[in-house]
């Protein structure tokens, strides 16, 4: 049997482990959802200031949100992938959602019925000899007819493929099972899941190592410290101040996977050596750097829009946060708070993931403000006043909608 020994699918196992795979990952994307909400909410508070509080605040946004965020899209595509090896089995082995195949059976059956394929030829061939003999015996009296055994072959044939070690029903079964093997390994392996995950588990250990100083009691209302960043800083300073040494902690410190780390040094040495003497001289250049870093790998590197994983806030300081403040709090019918924009972000960026388009939030917030009710107006049972869509109170319902009235303009 060789390499093709011990491999088997059970479609119904397989179901099941991935529908608990997928409520594993929803459960996650909830609280996740939650978690989110408040590191944004603890990002954008201008009751917070300060150096102390700009380290705390980039800590969260480096280290947790973006780990969050990142962990659960690793579990989409997962789940994903998942989804396409159920499909390539049933594609190329068996359709039924009962299915189950080993080969090593497969290979005990096809062995037996060989063994019976030759028992019965070679009875046939007794037969036929016997009959040849009473012919030449008795043929002036009466003709024996030779019995019909090359249906029976034909059908041992069509099962185990007779003499042959590469026909039969059997055999194909065998067949299949190791084609979609090497085709389910073929495409797991294009989605480079394990290096992910490894560069992901990598960023959540240094997360880790990050907030394991930080203490959990004893802290009073007059003075908050952050040992976690301090030494972190003292460390870097201590450092030897070689671009190997300089490189290495930055990744560390930051989480930067081996590839973001290779694009920077290639293309951005210098924001990389300020960023790291921006940790010895001003937080507030630190955080200014950092995020344009985080901005060239998302949309250089990873070729993803300036949008995305950029939620605007309520609570924010620019000058198109502020505008959208003000024209959302004119709407007439529906309150927009900043769950819903987080939402609606997620939503975008989920469209993004899956199919590739760019369905910018920006445009349906400006659609809403349009609008002036605070609802996409997709409703087609709550009629306005001309007879057209009028308010959708289920935001759910109502963003889904307009996603999909955008999407079918996009796709044509």
């Amino acid at each position: 049997m060789g390499e093709q020994s011990g491999k088997f699918y059970d479609a119904v196992k397989m179901r099941e482990f991935c529908d608990g795979w997928k409520d594993l990952v929803l459960n996650y994307a909830e609280k996740n959802g939650i978690s989110d909400s408040q590191f944004s909410s603890m990002r954008d508070t201008e009751s917070f200031r300060g150096m102390t509080a700009d380290q705390s605040k980039l800590l969260v946004k480096k280290g947790m949100g973006r780990m969050l965020r990142e962990v659960a899209k690793t579990q989409k595509k997962m789940r994903k992938a998942q989804t396409e090896v159920m499909e390539l089995f049933e594609n190329m082995v068996d359709p039924s959602q009962n299915a189950r195949i080993e080969y090593d059976t497969l290979e005990m059956i096809n062995n037996d019925f060989k063994e019976l394929y030759y028992i019965y030829k070679d009875r046939a061939d007794n037969v036929r000899r016997i009959v040849d003999c009473l012919n030449n015996e008795f043929g002036n009296y009466a003709y024996f007819e030779q019995p019909d055994s090359q249906t029976g072959l034909d059908a041992f044939y069509d099962f185990c493929g007779g003499d042959s070690d590469t026909a039969g029903y059997l055999r194909k079964c065998q067949d299949k099972l190791a084609a979609f093997d090497m085709q389910a390994k073929a495409l797991l392996s294009g989605k480079d899941t394990m290096t992910k995950t490894e560069n992901l588990n990598t960023h959540i250990v240094n997360t880790k190592i990050a907030l394991a100083p930080a203490p959990t009691s004893g802290v009073t209302s007059c003075k908050v410290t952050l040992d976690p960043v301090d030494n972190s800083k003292a460390t870097a300073n201590a450092k030897k101040n070689t671009k190997d040494d300089m490189y290495s902690y930055l990744q560390s410190y930051y989480g930067f996977t081996d590839e973001e780390m290779e694009y920077l040094k290639a293309n951005y040495p210098n924001l990389l050596t300020t960023l790291y003497n921006a940790q010895s001289s001003s937080t507030r250049l630190e955080m200014r750097t950092y995020e344009k870093i985080m901005n060239i790998l998302k949309t250089e590197y990873y070729k993803m829009p300036e949008w995305y994983g950029n939620p605007m806030s309520l609570n924010g300081t620019s000058e198109q946060e502020k505008i959208l403040n003000r024209q959302l709090s004119k709407t007439t019918k529906i309150e927009w708070n900043q769950e819903k924009i987080d939402q609606l972000w997620k939503g975008c960026e989920e469209i993004y993931d899956e199919y590739g388009i760019n369905l910018d939030p920006r445009l349906l917030l400006a659609v809403i403000c349009a609008e002036g009710t605070g609802s996409f107006n997709t409703s087609s049972t709550n009629l306005a006043g001309d007879g057209q869509n009028g308010v959708e109170a289920d935001y759910g319902k109502d963003l889904l909608n307009a996603n999909n009235i955008l999407l079918g303009k996009i796709l044509g």
